[in-house]
């Protein structure tokens, strides 16, 4: 996108469709039960491990420079991993770049895409196992470890 009105606007699409998707479907009864349910995940990454492209000495990353990422997941309270996640970043400009990956957790798998600059929310697209279909967002701060998962699953 190339304004700040381009990604309002998808922002706020975005904020109306999962709106629809948590009211159930069109015409329904009020207190009908949505075909879809919340989940919230609050994990940490450990254990960085990063294979970057080389950039001379003296100059800049630019478009095309990129590197592969993986990290432990780790419970919150206990610190005991519980997973990996594996991302694969490049530049789609001098300043900008975008990531897709995956998360390994018991029980299934979440795939993700999006930019990884601090504090912005990245798309999940779907998922395995006990989250096949999954839909939703997660943020990460550079300052901090912490990663939360917000989670839309269909109900079965």
């Amino acid at each position: 996108m190339r304004s700040s009105s381009c990604r309002l606007a998808l922002a706020a699409l975005a904020a109306l469709a999962l709106t629809a998707l948590l009211a159930g479907p069109a015409g329904a009864a009020p207190g009908t039960e949505s075909a879809w349910r919340q989940e919230t995940l609050h994990f940490t990454f450990a254990n960085e491990h990063c294979k970057l492209q080389r950039v001379p000495e003296g100059q800049k990353p630019a478009f095309g420079d990129g590197d592969i990422c993986r990290y432990d997941i780790l419970e919150t309270k206990t610190g005991k991993k519980v997973g990996h996640a594996g991302f694969s970043c490049g530049l789609v400009s001098d300043e900008e770049g975008v990531c897709d990956g995956t998360f390994v957790l018991p029980g299934g798998s979440l795939a993700s895409a999006g930019d990884l600059v601090d504090g912005h929310q990245i798309a999940i697209s779907g998922g395995t196992g006990r989250y096949k279909g999954a839909l939703g967002q997660w943020h990460y701060g550079n300052a901090s470890p912490l990663v939360t998962i917000e989670l839309l699953l269909p109900r079965t």
